[in-house]
This record gives C-alpha cells, sequence and structure tokens, in this order.
C-alpha cells in the first residue's frame, strides 16, 4: 500500500468505534486482513478509538488481537477455542490462557461489559481473577463452567449488576480437588440481573447465601444430577430452589426445571407458592416439562391475585399429568382462566398457557365487561394435551394444524361460542402472531380452530367500526 493511500486509510480508521469478528471461515479471512493491518502498522493500533470488540482469536495463545485494546474500549467478547489435537490441555489447567485477559485490563481498565463464551470449558482461578481486576465492570457473561467459590468472587464485585455465569458446580479447578464448600454469605450490593444455571439443592444454597437486595430479574435452569432422586416429590431440589429464590425482590423471572419425572403431582399454584408472595411480579416464564402438573380455574386464580402487575405469564413445555393418567379424577382447567386474567391483570399483554378444556361450559360475560375499557393483551397461545415424544411428531403436527387438520375438532357451534368469549375478552388481540405460535407450538386442534374464526371475527368487527365512523363523518359535513 502507497504511503498516500495507507495515510487516507489511517485518517478514516481513527473514526472506526466497533469491530465484530466472528469464528466462521469468512469471519477469519477478516481477522487475517486486521492482523495484516496491524503488523504494517509495526503491531500498533489501527483503530485509536475503538469502543467495542467482538472477536474470536485463532487459537488461546493468539494475541495478535491485543493491539485493538484501547482505553476507550467499553465493550469486549471473545469466544475462546476448545482442546485440539495441537493443543489438548484443558483451558483451567492452562496457566497461559488468562493473558488476553490481564492484557486487556491493563489497557482497557474502564471496561463495561465483558463476555467470554468458552462453550461450557471451566474456567480455572487464575481466569476468575483475571476476571475480577475490572472494577468498573458492570455486565459479565460467562459461557463457561465456575466452581461456587468463583461465583462468590464475581458476583461481589463492586460495580456489577449483570452476571450470566452458565454452569454452577462445587468442583475446584482440577477434577482431583475436593468440592469448594458454598460460602455462608455472599454480598452483590448492586446486583441487578442474574442468569445461572446448576444442579438444583446447589442452586438453592448459593441464593440463601446470596445479599442482593436490589435484585429484579433473574433466569435460573434447574437440573438434577443425583442418579437415585427422592421418592417424595416433597424432597425434590426444585421446591428449595424456588422457595431461596423468592428471598430476592424480583419482578421477571424465567425458570426451567430439568428435573427428572416426579413420582408425586404437582399443583400449579402449590409449586408457585413461594414466588406468590412477591407483589412486584411483572413477567413470569416458567418451563417443566417433567414435572407430573395438575391444575384448575383456582390455580390460575391464586396466580392472578398474587401478581396484578403481571405484563407477561408463559408456562411453555408444561402439560396436565390428567391427561397422562385418565380417569385419575384431576380436573384441567377451563378458559374460565382466561376471564381471571382478564379481570385481575389490566397490564398482562402476553399469555401462554398450556391446554385448556375446551370441552367445558362457555362463561357467560356480563354486559359491564363489554362496557369497561378493552383488555390490551395481544398474544395468546395454548399448548397441545401431550408432548411431541420426537421432532418428527412436533413436525407432523404442526402440520395438520397448518393445513386444517387434526384429531379432536370441535363442532362449529362450539368454535363459534369460544371465539365471540376469547374476543370480547380481548379485542385487541394480535389473532396472526396468536395464531402462527399455536401452529407452531403445535398446540390441541381445536383451539387452532377457534383461533382461526377469532381472526375472522376480529376482521368482521374491524370492518364494520370503520364503515360505522366514514358514515359519521359524512353525517357531520353533510349537516
Amino acid at each position: 500500500m502507497d504511503l498516500d493511500r495507507w495515510a487516507r486509510f489511517m485518517w478514516y480508521a481513527r473514526f472506526v468505534r466497533t469491530i465484530r469478528i466472528i469464528g466462521t471461515k469468512l469471519e477469519s479471512k477478516h481477522r487475517e486482513l486486521v492482523y495484516a493491518l496491524v503488523e504494517h502498522n509495526g503491531d500498533a493500533s489501527v483503530f485509536p478509538s475503538l469502543q467495542e470488540l467482538q472477536w474470536a482469536p485463532s487459537s488461546r495463545h493468539d494475541s495478535s488481537h491485543f493491539p485493538l485494546f484501547t482505553p476507550q474500549l467499553y465493550t469486549a467478547a471473545f469466544t475462546i477455542p476448545g482442546p485440539t489435537k495441537e493443543d489438548p490441555c484443558r483451558l483451567d489447567q492452562d496457566s497461559e490462557s488468562h493473558t488476553f485477559l490481564a492484557r486487556l485490563q491493563e489497557t482497557s481498565p474502564r471496561l463495561r461489559f465483558l463476555s467470554v463464551d468458552a462453550s461450557w470449558q471451566r474456567l480455572g482461578e487464575h481466569h476468575i481473577l483475571a476476571v475480577c481486576s475490572f472494577s468498573a465492570l458492570i455486565n459479565l457473561r460467562l459461557v463457561s463452567t465456575i466452581s461456587t467459590s468463583s461465583f462468590s468472587e464475581l458476583a461481589a464485585m463492586p460495580h456489577l449488576k449483570c452476571l450470566e455465569v452458565g454452569h454452577v458446580d462445587v468442583w475446584c479447578d482440577g477434577q482431583a480437588s475436593p468440592p469448594s464448600p458454598c460460602p455462608a454469605r455472599i454480598f452483590a450490593p448492586r446486583l441487578l440481573f442474574l442468569t445461572i444455571f446448576g444442579e438444583s439443592n446447589l442452586l438453592a444454597t448459593l441464593f440463601t447465601a446470596l445479599r442482593a437486595p436490589v435484585l429484579r430479574a433473574a433466569t435460573v435452569t434447574a437440573i438434577y444430577n443425583d442418579s437415585n432422586p427422592p421418592r417424595t416429590g416433597t424432597g425434590l431440589g426444585y421446591v428449595r430452589c424456588l422457595k431461596a429464590l423468592a428471598s430476592f425482590p424480583l419482578e421477571e423471572t424465567k425458570i426451567s426445571l430439568l428435573e427428572p419425572i416426579s413420582p408425586t403431582r404437582m399443583h400449579l399454584a402449590a409449586l408457585l407458592n413461594p414466588l406468590l408472595r412477591l407483589p412486584g411480579v411483572t413477567y413470569l416464564a416458567l418451563s417443566c416439562p417433567k414435572l407430573r402438573l395438575v391444575a384448575d380455574d383456582d390455580d390460575f386464580a391464586a396466580i392472578a391475585r398474587a401478581w396484578p402487575r403481571l405484563r407477561t405469564f408463559r408456562l411453555t413445555r408444561a402439560h396436565w399429568d390428567a391427561f397422562h393418567a385418565p380417569g385419575s379424577g384431576d380436573d384441567v382447567p377451563t378458559p374460565e382462566a382466561l376471564r381471571v386474567f382478564c379481570d385481575l391483570c389490566p397490564d398482562l399483554r402476553d399469555l401462554v398457557l398450556p391446554y385448556l378444556d375446551l370441552d367445558a361450559r362457555v362463561p357467560q360475560l356480563g354486559s359491564t365487561m363489554q362496557a369497561g375499557s378493552p383488555h390490551g393483551l395481544k398474544h395468546l397461545v395454548f399448548g397441545a394435551k401431550a408432548e411431541a415424544t420426537n421432532n418428527d411428531e412436533q413436525e407432523a403436527r404442526a402440520r395438520e394444524l397448518a393445513e386444517g387438520r387434526g384429531p379432536g375438532l370441535l363442532e362449529r357451534d362450539k368454535v363459534e361460542e369460544w371465539a365471540r368469549y376469547i374476543l370480547d375478552l380481548f379485542p385487541k388481540l394480535n389473532t396472526g402472531r396468536s395464531l402462527a405460535d399455536c401452529v407452531f407450538v403445535p398446540a390441541a386442534s381445536g383451539w387452532i380452530e377457534v383461533l382461526r374464526r377469532v381472526q375472522a371475527l376480529r376482521s368482521s368487527r374491524m370492518s364494520m367500526s370503520s364503515e360505522e365512523t366514514s358514515d359519521g363523518v359524512i353525517a357531520k359535513l353533510s349537516g
């Protein structure tokens, strides 16, 4: 490159604020280009004003991107390669694999956001110490496995507000090391958002130790590692986990319970009971495919009464145990639950529920319901009676529903009654999106029919309203 072109490039390069190089084959060519530019500049940065960097090093010990670190950098995200034939050493046992963090801290001490995607590899204590040296860090994301003691150190960082730590377990850096004990107290004075994955009993212990007085949102994935789970439902880890989680002033919670099939049934309201004492909840998403869940309309009434500020309630990958044990005497909730949410949760905009009983009597709505201000719910989705056993079955169900086929089709009069009931409750419903998501789930075919009719009725009502408005304008102009 001649001197004039290089000078022109350097003039423009000083305005570059963001570089994103991820680990695809095409992006690797871009990475080599950046390396060449840095080398041409005498191993000095060609982007002195860089503020955001996303980078996938070619290896753990690749240092060619170090000149990209600037004092202005406030966001940095790295994807760390796994072991290879040439470098089979585990990440936590590689004593030099934290060098990029140490160099980054020296050059960019005011870093606010740091992401390290190690593809769930275990991070060693040297990595954790390097991360904790970023005293100004506000947002930390680690896609990795860490010990409980490491979690304690990270959560206690003085300015940290958002922490995503991947998998937490009890083991220390080496496989031969003894388990690290859970700290008695973990002080996280500014922590607002927490995302964590781990064994449910361990998470319960961590939540009990965690002192996070301003924690507002938590995403929790709980697993169960014991090969001999307890034979009674009260001993399962998720019960302890949710009780401990309820100690925080949460407003938004996303919970996935990936435990073995419970030997006993669990009522929905009983499962969520520890969280129902939190009056400020606005968002709740629960996935529990292995639970033998039962519920009736009273369960949803308890939820709606406890959380009047609710804006999103999503109960996904959940199925009523009554369908797996016919004749058990367990009830299945009915669409009466929809009216409960309509009455008690005026701010609700997103509602995803398991199957509701279409064979129930259609409730009658009073005139006060129709006379009041319309509810603003936009998104309504129903699940299937039972989970598909594999992807092929799910795709086959979705095709049937998209084509208007499937078992258990409703009588036309029943479809009409349910459609009018839903539209009277939720006149602002986005029927197109709701219907598409029900087909994707896929929902029971009866609910697909109902939502198709809701879509047609809503379109008809909007057309009539538009015509009445036009007639009124013409009458005023004529007068």
